[in-house]
């Protein structure tokens, strides 16, 4: 009888080690996010663009592509800046990232194409961004070639931008 019960449980434990290694995520890449991520918005493509904040006052828009390797990225001087960064990624369309800004006190959208080429559109002057007290539109993690996730080294004080695959 204790042979059997012995049986049934490796064979358990052996079924759940296989199911475990075909359904466990992979890490493809990941990203120095600096000090802080503040916003995650998926390409479509397997990459993604994000918010990062340095403790020096400044903030960047970074967009990866799907190997993880460097689009487009800009810098924003939060000096001036009371709260959180005046950036906002608002969403990709087709080969381009939107995101809102404000360039020499101007309120603008960019449009940035797939070779990292800005297009500035002058707004109405008004704020674009998510609903009443959500500063960012929301972050979202995935897409149907896997899932960003924000790893946090504590003692260094960094966080990185990780690409997983969802196999």
């Amino acid at each position: 009888m204790k042979t059997k019960i012995l049986f049934v449980i490796f064979c358990i434990f052996t079924v759940s080690l296989f199911c475990d290694s075909i359904f466990a995520a992979t890490e493809l890449w990941s990203y120095n996010g600096w000090e802080k991520i503040l916003q995650i918005v998926p390409d479509s493509k397997g990459g993604c663009a994000f918010v990062r904040v340095e403790t020096n006052d400044i903030a960047e828009v970074v967009w990866l592509d799907k190997k993880g390797e460097l689009v487009y990225k800009t810098n924003i001087n939060m000096t001036n800046s009371f709260g959180p960064p005046p950036i906002n990624i608002l969403f990709f369309k087709k080969k381009s990232l939107f995101f809102f800004d404000v360039r020499n006190d101007a309120k603008v959208v960019i449009e940035i194409d797939n070779k990292g080429q800005e297009i500035i559109t002058q707004s109405s002057g008004d704020d674009v961004s998510g609903p009443l007290f959500m500063l960012y539109t929301p972050s979202q993690l995935s897409d149907k070639r896997g899932f960003f996730a924000v790893k946090s080294d504590i003692i260094a004080g960094r966080q990185y931008i990780v690409r997983f695959n969802n196999k």
